[in-house]
Parts: structure tokens; sequence; C-alpha cells
């Protein structure tokens, strides 16, 4: 599970630290759960690790919302491109040991 604030996504966390593989290979396989472990259902990647993620995105356009005199939000005739990432796996590569921001793990 991936956490940033409220947010709780139900992403699988792979544990590659031990699994020798060629991560120019990632895009020819289909189930990463036959290659890698899983890296524990209750357990946090620590601040500070290093990982792969694996993700599709999407461009969107969408226009800019203003208030109009009357308080009301309405579209206005700008456009901004929004990017969102979709998080479909991680891949945890190494975890530090070293005190990172204020996190000693």
């Amino acid at each position: 599970m991936i956490s940033y604030g409220n947010l709780k996504l139900l992403v699988p966390i792979y544990d590659g630290r031990a699994t020798k593989f060629d991560y120019n290979n990632l895009d020819k396989t289909e189930d990463l759960g036959k290659v890698f472990p899983s890296y524990g259902a209750d357990q946090e990647v620590p601040p500070g690790s290093y990982v792969v993620i694996g993700y599709v995105s999407q461009f969107s356009k969408q226009a800019q919302k203003h208030k109009d005199a009357e308080g009301k939000w309405v579209k206005g005739q700008d456009y901004i491109w929004k990017f969102t990432p979709f998080i479909q796996w991680v891949i945890v590569v190494g975890i530090s040991k070293k005190h990172i921001r204020g996190f000693t793990t």
C-alpha cells in the first residue's frame, strides 16, 4: 500500500534486493510476482529507499475555472495541460541505512 496523507493506494510492492534481474526487460514481464517476492503486506517502504516504479500516464486538457461576478465557478477560455500518473507497481531495490531528512532507518 502506498499512502500520502489520507490517500491510500493498493499497489503491489515487490522486494528486488536479492533477485538478479535485467531491468531492461521489465516491459517483457507480465507477472512480476513470479520474478520478485512480495515486499510484505504490512511493511512500509522506508524513506530514502531506492525503488523502481512502473506507471502509465495520461495527459488531458482542462479548461481553467474562475469565479464570475456572482461568485459562481465557470469555465474560462484558457486551457491547461494536466499530467496524471497511475502507479502500477513498485520494486524496492535498496534501503538506506543513513539518516535522511529526519528519518533513521
